[in-house]
């Protein structure tokens, strides 16, 4: 069993609590996801069509987890162009008895292309038949946060 599967059937598995989102963030909100780049065969239609469901999910929610955009709000300031949507690419899924469990590295979009910051969150949802939780967020650990300006 995966860490996330073993994570997903844990007792304790935490459930958002309710002001765990921001209700509405202009234009913020929207989150495409992707599938894996390794992603093939039946793997890849299948995380398609959960990137599809989680995508689709989060435009009728209009919903921007706290943890996340707080995460990001350091880069808002004068000079950086506005986070205008959220980009998100499976890194792992799981089948486990309450739904499946799928890991994402989301990170923000900007209104300009000449701007880039290396921040992210590493966001688990829990997808069934009852609908999409995410029910664990935590912050990228592989590198510390930065702007690049591309000029």
């Amino acid at each position: 069993m995966s860490t996330l599967a073993a994570f997903a059937n844990a007792p304790d598995s935490p459930d958002a609590p309710e002001d765990a989102f921001l209700e509405e963030v202009p234009a913020r909100w929207l989150l495409t996801i992707s599938p894996g780049p390794n992603a093939q065969g039946p793997d890849l239609e299948r995380q398609q069509a959960v990137a599809q469901r989680i995508t689709l999910q989060t435009e009728i929610a209009r919903f921007v987890p706290q943890e996340r955009a707080l995460r990001c709000s350091w880069i808002d300031f004068d000079e950086a162009p506005a986070i205008v949507a959220w980009s998100g690419i499976i890194q792992e899924m799981a089948t486990t008895p309450l739904g499946l469990c799928v890991r994402i590295r989301v990170t923000p979009v900007f209104e300009s292309g000449m701007f880039s910051a290396s921040v992210s969150t590493e966001e688990t949802y829990l997808v069934s038949d009852d609908g999409i939780r995410l029910i664990f967020m935590a912050p990228e650990p592989a590198f510390a946060p930065r702007v690049t300006v591309f000029h």
